[in-house]
């Protein structure tokens, strides 16, 4: 299997005890090839043609501004093609405190606003989570 611009360091090939080829780490929104190999001690190798997939496009999820913040902060992000996205704020502790966005979203540049009006100062984490993905940002509100 090769990408049209993978490079070796970035995949990580094995083989199982059923001789299938497992690569991780594949490149969001890239065009990747793979065939076939039959090997018979009395026939030799044979080879399927070559079919192609595409993965996925990546989820983009801005920093989330102003950073520091006061009262509030807002968080950007680009979704490839229409998902269900939930943006839950955690304290320093890891307890969730409150979900700010729990919907679907259609593909595009989104914002959402956390307003922190109710807290107190300190570092807090927002995650942004899909389907497919998970990111975390760190908002830094001063009073």
């Amino acid at each position: 299997m090769y990408s049209d611009s993978v490079s070796a360091l970035t995949k990580k090939e094995y083989q199982s005890r059923d001789n299938f080829i497992f690569v991780e780490s594949l490149l969001p929104n890239k065009i990747y090839y793979w065939r076939v190999a039959v090997h018979s001690e009395r026939l030799g190798v044979f080879y399927s043609d070559f079919r192609k997939f595409k993965t996925f496009p990546e989820l983009t999820v801005f920093a989330n501004y102003p950073n520091p913040f006061n009262v509030a902060t807002r968080v950007q992000f680009s979704l490839p093609f229409k998902t269900k996205i939930k943006i839950s704020v955690f304290n320093s502790l890891g307890e969730i405190l409150e979900v700010i966005a729990d919907d679907e979203f259609s593909h595009g540049i989104h914002s959402v606003e956390w307003n922190a009006d109710k807290y107190s100062s300190g570092i807090y984490i927002i995650n942004v989570r899909g389907d497919y993905f998970s990111k975390n940002l760190k908002a830094i509100l001063i009073k």
